[in-house]
């Protein structure tokens, strides 16, 4: 018999739920919070208030709609869980035991501002995690000390998915392209729209990202345009500042740079490449090494196939907008196909209530 209990969640950095969540082109550190999700006939004795965690004690309640308001993700499992009979509560997870009737603590990204006490006090078969970054961003979290205080872990990482305690997540990512397509001979040849980073792991593409802008940079002609925060605006003549739409300055370029945090991970696809797609853009991407498994070949400029960046300007220059349509005709198809449909936040939403409600 299912109960109906509170479900916790602890929300923590995932970027980008929304194409709009990177406002200011690339990389963003935007935090979203879960929304509190009420059960049908609210909040009574068989179902008492605990504890939903924020990623941050400043972002707390930051994010929540009124009950019955579908705006965000979170939003959405709010509604999704409220079926099972299972609600969601907000607190920032400072005491314990839990309440009584705890059904699950949901954290995103492993809450690194909880108390370590707490955090080992928590009853592993009541607590679960969305591992949103990769290790690139977060290695901690990639510990087998950290995966044995969960009961269930839900990953993007296709080498630990067992469908048992290591559940397959996608990325809620997927948008429909745009309806207002730029004419290929209206469009400008090449952006990229990402913040600049930096890491020592060694799978890191951020200095790949580099090694793209400093070539165009001995280009003579005005062919690749880069946009986002923390880059160096003198060091860089193709630099174009900050940009308050992703969506609206891609749609501008035949292709976009689309380089994951991370080289070589399994599963690892993340809102880039989906929202080249979104804009009308083909995507030349370099990320998850088996990408080819989720997304048509057709439907990007694989950059594993290019020797170097110099190579990989010929062949964009050179291309056709009969060939370019074709990419974009691939990219439609795909949008629409139910492979797609895996990073929609439905099936994200189902993904996670179905798990949940198996108790």
């Amino acid at each position: 018999m299912r109960t109906r209990v509170a479900l916790i969640l602890a929300c923590s950095l995932f970027t980008h739920l929304t194409f709009c969540g990177e406002p200011q082109g690339g990389d963003c550190g935007q935090p979203l919070v879960g929304a509190i999700a009420q059960p049908s006939g609210g909040v009574g004795a068989e179902s008492r208030v605990v504890e939903l965690i924020p990623s941050q004690k400043r972002v707390y309640g930051e994010y929540l709609s009124e009950p019955g308001v579908e705006r965000t993700l979170w939003d959405q499992l709010r509604s999704a869980l409220a079926k099972e009979g299972l609600g969601m509560h907000e607190s920032l997870l400072d005491k314990m035991p839990l309440e009584k009737g705890t059904a699950w603590v949901l954290c995103n990204n492993f809450p690194k501002y909880v108390d370590k006490r707490i955090m080992r006090k928590l009853p592993k078969e009541k607590a679960a995690l969305i591992m949103w970054e990769p290790p690139v961003v977060f290695p901690k979290m990639y510990r087998k000390k950290v995966y044995k205080q969960f009961g269930k872990i839900f990953t993007w990482d296709d080498t630990l998915v067992d469908g048992k305690k290591f559940i397959k997540m996608y990325y809620p990512v997927m948008h429909p392209m745009i309806g207002d397509v730029v004419p290929f001979e209206e469009k400008k040849l090449l952006c990229m729209v990402t913040a600049f980073k930096e890491s020592g792991d060694a799978r890191e593409l951020y200095t790949e990202r580099e090694n793209v802008v400093r070539f165009f940079e001995t280009v003579k002609e005005p062919v690749f345009d880069l946009y986002g925060y923390d880059w160096d605006k003198r060091a860089y003549k193709s630099y174009r500042g900050t940009t308050e739409s992703k969506l609206a300055t891609m749609k501008n370029y035949r292709f976009a740079i689309c380089f994951e945090n991370s080289r070589d991970l399994k599963g690892y696809i993340t809102e880039k490449i989906f929202d080249a797609f979104h804009a009308g853009c083909v995507p030349v991407y370099l990320g998850a090494s088996n990408v080819c498994d989720y997304i048509p070949e057709g439907c990007f400029i694989d950059m594993r196939k290019f020797g170097s960046v110099r190579e990989l300007y010929s062949h964009l220059d050179k291309m056709s907008a009969d060939e370019y349509e074709k990419y974009m005709k691939n990219i439609r198809e795909f949008l629409g196909s139910k492979e797609a449909k895996l990073f929609t936040y439905e099936h994200f939403v189902q993904t996670i209530a179905n798990s949940l409600a198996e108790i």
